[in-house]
């Protein structure tokens, strides 16, 4: 039940957050990557136990999307 509650809200915040980041400025990169910071701060509503598995597996995915960006 957490884990569901803590993936509806990294998405809803990150969507949230995007939406108001484009009205203050151009860049998207930039703008994605504040968002994707902020919203991964949802991860404090899921178990203590699984917070390190779900975080290692986010910082695998967060370095392949900068090496594909470079």
């Amino acid at each position: 039940m957490r884990f569901s509650l803590f993936l509806a809200c990294f998405n809803a915040a990150y969507k949230a957050l995007i939406c108001l980041f484009r009205r203050i400025s151009k860049n998207e990169r930039l703008n994605a990557a504040i968002a994707g910071f902020m919203a991964g701060l949802t991860i404090i509503m899921d178990s203590k136990d699984r917070r390190m598995f779900i975080t290692v597996m986010m910082l695998a995915r967060a370095i392949d999307t900068i090496g594909n960006m470079l």
